[in-house]
């Protein structure tokens, strides 16, 4: 708004700059919005605040992931994270999204829950290599729109790659019984 009378911006002008503006972060903002509404769906539906005293989704998850994976959870963690970002759109939405459901499951499975933790933060960027809506933007940036499928395709196999390595280094340290906070 600062900048409409430091430039001295025509009416047109104006406009044509807030129509470009929407446009560009329409998409993210949309993302972003269900991302929220998904969140808050997820950390709402707890005993605290339903009347049927159950768990919160997010509790039953990691209970249902802790039991069917047991101590392999720790292939499973980043990539919870990857697919976090790849819904979301971001690393930040992923985090926000699943680190109530990677503690619970790290707690159940006695597991250091900083390095479970850890191991969702590096997902969710990895995430950001193949997600949908980064992609479209990197493409619309660059000026290679139609290109989105070949690069995503291309990202995957470093996604995967960062993955096992996230897997090889903290589960390796988790297996090696490291706790950064014991």
């Amino acid at each position: 708004l600062l900048i409409i009378p430091l430039h001295k911006m025509k009416g047109e002008q104006v406009k044509a700059a807030w129509k470009t503006t929407f446009s560009m972060v329409g998409g993210a903002a949309i993302a972003l919005l269900f991302g929220i509404a998904m969140v808050q769906l997820f950390k709402m539906s707890g005993a605290k605040f339903n009347n049927s005293g159950m768990d919160s989704m997010l509790i039953v998850m990691a209970n249902g992931l802790a039991d069917l994976f047991g101590k392999a959870y720790i292939i499973v963690a980043p990539i919870i994270g990857v697919i976090g970002a790849f819904i979301s759109g971001s690393a930040t939405v992923s985090c926000t999204l699943f680190s109530t459901l990677q503690y619970a499951a790290a707690l159940r499975l006695g597991l250091p829950t900083m390095l479970i933790l850890a191991m969702q933060v590096m997902g969710g960027a990895m995430g950001n290599m193949v997600c949908v809506n980064n992609i479209v933007s990197a493409c619309a940036t660059c000026g290679t729109i139609g290109a989105e499928g070949r690069l995503m395709r291309s990202n995957v196999v470093p996604c995967l790659i960062y993955a096992a390595l996230t897997v090889l280094i903290l589960g390796g340290l988790i297996l090696a019984g490291f706790n950064p906070i014991a």
